[in-house]
């Protein structure tokens, strides 16, 4: 039995996206298809140190609509690297498990990547390493696919003899349409059903939930944060 599942490479994404890849056995980054702009590829949230919602966002330079997201450009006319280090160091220099963590966003943030696939994945690698996480990575970049949407998700599937692909919920409307064809090629859909159990954030007594991975592991221990972001989905 392949699980696979398929998500575009964000940037410290919540803790569903990291259930999903707790979940699988192939993840797949898509990073070939056209960028959409005001998503979670460049942004996310955190709490500040007044307890608030607040966004951290990459600029990227302004591309031609149809750019791939493997190809989109980090905007660095503006520092801010600095802006988002600062805001993190503020929000959680507090908490508990802040020297192990701020180093390693710290240390890729200062590099400067060119593209912005390239910043969100060595993020999500060390994320992925901090949460003992030993899966196989692939790009969808590496091939060629002209298809879209359940079709692309079919091809993906195939390629890579996946049995039983882990879906967003989001996705089901179109990827219902289409449920037929994956079952011709006996892959099972399997839908994400994602609520995120309240753990300790030090900047409020409210929980906030779908935050930026970071807010969990600054606050809670690795081994309670691997249990909190499985906890969300019951199999």
């Amino acid at each position: 039995m392949n699980i696979g599942t398929i998500s575009q490479p964000n940037y410290l994404p919540w803790l569903g996206y990291f259930e999903k890849i707790f979940y699988a056995d192939s993840i797949i980054w898509l990073d070939h298809v056209q960028y959409s702009k005001n998503t979670w590829i460049n942004r996310n949230k955190i709490i500040n140190g007044n307890g608030q919602e607040m966004w951290l966002t990459i600029p990227i330079v302004r591309s031609p609509l149809n750019t791939s997201i493997n190809k989109i450009l980090i905007d660095y006319r503006t520092d801010w690297v600095n802006k988002h280090l600062k805001s993190i160091y503020l929000s959680y220099k507090k908490s508990p498990f802040f020297k192990g963590i701020y180093p390693l966003i710290e240390s890729s943030l200062e590099k400067k990547s060119k593209l912005l696939v390239d910043l969100n994945l060595e993020l999500l690698n060390s994320c992925c390493k901090l949460l003992k996480v030993k899966k196989t990575f692939y790009k969808s970049s590496v091939k060629i696919y002209t298809s879209k949407k359940a079709k692309l998700v079919l091809d993906i599937c195939t390629n890579y003899i996946i049995d039983e692909y882990y879906s967003n919920l989001g996705s089901k409307e179109y990827m219902t349409k289409d449920l037929s064809k994956f079952n011709k090629k006996n892959i099972e859909v399997v839908y994400q059903n994602y609520h995120p159990i309240p753990y300790r954030q030090i900047n409020t007594d409210n929980f906030i939930p779908n935050m930026s991975i970071v807010d969990l592991l600054f606050n809670e221990p690795i081994e309670k944060a691997i249990h909190i972001i499985k906890a969300g989905t019951k199999h």
